[in-house]
């Protein structure tokens, strides 16, 4: 999808699963659910779980230094991004109320541990990709790997990796080497980009990365993006509207979410089930330890 009259460049570029996949990942995760129903029902704590995600970031700029080249300062306002973006969960019955994941008892913290300049060929090369990643990839399963980088050549703000990729059964040998998220380094705070230069493509790509489909996912199709309180939503928006209601069912388009392809400025939040989804996909994927 190309955004008329902006960059042209494709909003994102994470691979859209197989329908096999996505039937796989949720009989997967409604098994999941059905154990954590009994463990409730025993009396299990409902409790606030922090989840801490070590977060590396590379940035990965061309072999003469030209290309790519991003202020750790701007690095380091993009992972506050992050913080800030996850720690919101916006109630789509009412736009005007917010409130904070920890209503869905789940805290989110993106644990900076490193900034490293990397340079490298084009990483639009999957063969270059996959030598960069290779050679500077840390930290295990449920450690985010950030690579800010140069997508031009391949047209795109950004990509990520799944995390059901990590499970045996996903056939994918190299998924943890490749297992991150790509961003184009002028969507970053205060980039050249505009109007998708406020952090916004790396919190949709991290979304991606923590399990979270597009919120336009199979349009008013049932199952719709998988989430309870995402009202269906039949294609992609563009800009930033005051209202958009695309589907029959219940509820306006959530346009303001971070899971959809509005101007960074439209971008509000998740929900809370967008939330609980997540820690889903964390404790099936990346929770295990090496």
């Amino acid at each position: 999808m190309r955004a008329s009259g902006r960059p042209s460049f494709l909003l994102c570029g994470a691979v859209h699963p197989s329908p096999e996949v996505l039937r796989r990942v949720e009989f997967t995760l409604a098994a999941k659910r059905a154990k954590e129903a009994a463990r409730v029902s025993r009396g299990g704590k409902g409790d606030v779980k922090v989840y801490t995600i070590p977060t590396y970031v590379y940035n990965v700029v061309s072999t003469d230094g030209s290309r790519g080249s991003v202020p750790e300062g701007v690095l380091r306002a993009q992972v506050d991004a992050l913080n800030q973006a996850y720690s919101t969960a916006v109630l789509w019955q009412d736009m005007s109320e917010s409130t904070s994941a920890a209503s869905a008892g789940i805290q989110w913290k993106f644990d900076l541990q490193s900034i490293t300049t990397v340079k490298a060929g084009d990483m639009c090369d999957a063969a270059v990709e996959k030598t960069v990643k290779a050679a500077n990839r840390k930290g295990g399963k449920g450690a985010l790997n950030l690579y800010i980088t140069d997508l031009s050549s391949c047209g795109l703000l950004g990509y990520s990796s799944w995390p059901w990729e990590l499970a045996p059964q996903s056939g994918k040998a190299d998924a943890k080497v490749l297992d991150g998220v790509v961003i184009h380094h002028e969507t970053l705070p205060g980039g050249s980009y505009k109007p998708y230069n406020m952090g916004r493509t790396c919190i949709h790509e991290t979304g991606h990365w923590m399990g979270l489909y597009h919120v336009f996912q199979n349009g008013c199709s049932k199952g719709g993006d998988q989430v309870d309180d995402t009202p269906f939503q039949s294609s992609p928006t563009e800009g930033c509207p005051k209202s958009r209601d695309s589907c029959p069912q219940p509820g306006e388009d959530p346009f303001w979410n971070f899971m959809d392809y509005t101007d960074d400025k439209c971008m509000k939040g998740f929900t809370p089930l967008q939330h609980k989804r997540m820690a889903e996909f964390w404790e099936l994927h990346r929770a295990q330890r090496d």
